[in-house]
């Protein structure tokens, strides 16, 4: 299709090889997202099909794709920075994951800055690092290779995302007033974190997809019995679900959270 088109058209070289490259992203995109998918762990990987294995070195590194904004291009790319977890975490079993979590964004960050990228590529994936750090919170590591990357890239067109991420765990450091927000009980009810204010509120932001949460249920369970006889303390469950039916025939399944 790229090619009979580019034949009847009158675009510049320059648009056409923009074009052209932008073109390949699509398939791409939807390699990656199967091998996210389906193979995404580096156990996975290694019974991965011959076919899928060639996608890595699909993956082009390309100054014009970036400096032209191409969304579909930084998904792709976003893909191989996500591949730098692989070795890092491979052989590890998920309890020494969890230990070693935090440490991955150092050694992503070493592993770009020594790796053979152009300037261009090498600021894109340092910007998503210093990003993902921040996925979790405000962190000593997070803050170091925000400081570091700001230093280094002050002009950088990635610097209003990463901001915009830290102002907003800003809000949520230690000392600062709770933002508020409003939520509905399974009877219908709006609930508001205002609502329970003079009170120390355990807030636990959960899904009924997400294993882990489910996992540390009964953890829950257990201090919040610990802590039922002080009228001081309020649990507040929260679930991001946007399915309501999944949370309600969850919560039915579990008659003891409330």
């Amino acid at each position: 299709f790229h090619q009979n088109y580019m034949s009847k058209s009158s675009l510049p070289q320059n648009t056409g090889k923009l074009l052209e490259a932008s073109t390949r992203m699509a398939p791409l995109s939807f390699k990656k997202n199967y091998i996210m998918a389906y193979f995404n762990t580096p156990e996975e990987k290694e019974k991965m099909p011959e076919l899928l294995k060639k996608v890595y070195g699909e993956i082009p590194f390309s100054d014009e794709l970036l400096k032209a904004k191409h969304n579909e291009y930084a998904s792709v790319l976003t893909y191989h920075f996500y591949d730098l977890a692989d070795p890092f975490f491979k052989g590890k079993t998920p309890e020494e994951k969890r230990v070693i979590y935090l440490q991955f964004p150092n050694y992503a960050d070493q592993k770009i800055k020594k790796g053979n990228y152009s300037a261009t590529v090498k600021e894109f994936l340092l910007a998503k690092n210093v990003y993902e750090a921040f996925r979790d919170g405000i962190s000593e590591i997070a803050t170091s290779l925000y400081n570091d990357f700001v230093n280094s890239y002050p002009s950088s067109i990635y610097l209003a995302s990463i901001d915009r991420k830290y102002q907003k765990w800003l809000t949520l450091s230690k000392g600062t007033p709770a933002p508020d927000f409003v939520g509905l009980t399974p009877e219908g009810k709006k609930v508001s974190l205002s609502n329970l204010k003079g009170k120390i509120v355990y807030v636990d932001i959960w899904a009924t997809w997400c294993a882990p949460c489910r996992e540390e249920l009964p953890k829950a369970k257990e201090i919040q019995k610990q802590f039922s006889t002080n009228e001081k303390i309020t649990f507040l469950y929260v679930s991001i679900d946007d399915k309501m039916d999944k949370w309600k025939s969850f919560l039915k399944s579990d008659p003891d959270f409330k």
